[in-house]
């Protein structure tokens, strides 16, 4: 009987879940960011893109920029982006987003 209550406590810690970064979008609010669109918006649904694909064939399919805002529906980002893949200037925009043309979205370091 004791060491089955010895064992319970080890199993117990062994069994938690890995802590992620933050526990909601709101707490990356302010944060540079990469959003990868969903690829039924782009049209591109039966093409292997990767998930963290930036540019594919001269298009991009991912914005960086700072996080702003946080809703439901969907988010607002501050992005400096290139027109082109090509291009050597920047330009700055504020992107709203809606939530059902993410994919998913990465917290950069």
């Amino acid at each position: 009987m004791k060491a089955l209550l010895l064992f319970l406590p080890l199993f117990l810690l062994g069994c938690e879940q890995p802590q992620s970064p933050s526990s909601s979008l709101e707490d990356w609010e302010g944060k540079t960011v990469t959003v990868f669109f969903d690829r039924n918006s782009l049209g591109a649904s039966g093409s292997p893109i990767g998930p963290n694909t930036t540019w594919l064939n001269n298009t991009k399919v991912s914005l960086n920029g700072i996080l702003l805002s946080v809703a439901e529906d969907g988010i607002v980002l501050d992005s400096q982006y290139k027109m082109n893949s090509g291009d050597a200037d920047l330009r700055e925009s504020f992107f709203w987003i809606p939530t059902e043309s993410i994919l998913t979205i990465e917290l950069r370091k």
